[in-house]
């Protein structure tokens, strides 16, 4: 259906070809990033003409498929876009496809912490304090456990709770309620009382 409805677009909006093309790839990527590599390399020609955003999401696409060690310079690539644009949103997704990289590589703890928490920090500063709080909880939070940093984990936790409230999200909240006693934390509900419920 989006392959029939990118060629559509591309036949009767050229202007508009681009963007489908682009919503084209991000919804491949679950199904192969070979097929999604294929199409990037078809509508690379098309760049030349595509705006700053365009690049920057195209740049991200070319480092989800991207396999290898020459995923981590494709998504240095797509940061650097993004932070060009001051977009946040972007630039958290980045920190995340880091974190997926060095997940299933060396699994160095620091370098995991630092690219989860960066996309934590990303998320709240796009004024998405429910995703923040969600990637702490059910991410953040378990990483610093297994590293034996307990306290910090802790202190995550309570910062994930102030999100989900800030969010009005009763269900990030007991998300991050339900990492936490997980986790072995006790929790509490006494901060809820401080704000109207959800």
């Amino acid at each position: 259906i989006a392959q029939k409805a990118r060629k559509v677009v591309k036949a009767t909006d050229p202007a508009h070809g681009l963007e489908a093309s682009l919503l084209l790839a991000a919804s491949a990527l679950p199904y192969g990033a070979d097929r999604v590599r294929t199409l990037l390399d078809m509508i690379e020609p098309e760049m030349a003409q595509a705006n700053v955003d365009q690049q920057a999401r195209f740049a991200l696409l070319r480092a989800a498929a991207e396999v290898g060690p020459a995923k981590l310079g494709r998504i240095d690539t797509a940061r650097a876009a993004f932070e060009l644009l001051d977009d946040h949103l972007g630039v958290a997704q980045c920190a995340l496809l880091a974190f997926a990289y060095e997940s299933t590589g060396d699994k160095r703890h620091e370098v995991l912490r630092a690219t989860l928490e960066h996309a934590a920090y990303r998320y709240e500063a796009d004024g998405r304090p429910e995703w923040a709080a969600r990637l702490i909880a059910q991410t953040l939070a378990p990483q610093l456990v297994a590293g034996q940093e307990h306290d910090d984990a802790c202190a995550w936790l309570g910062r994930a709770a102030l999100l989900a409230i800030q969010a009005r999200s009763l269900s990030s909240v007991e998300a991050v309620l339900h990492s936490a006693g997980k986790l072995g934390f006790s929790t509490t509900l006494s901060a809820l009382s401080q704000v109207d419920p959800p």
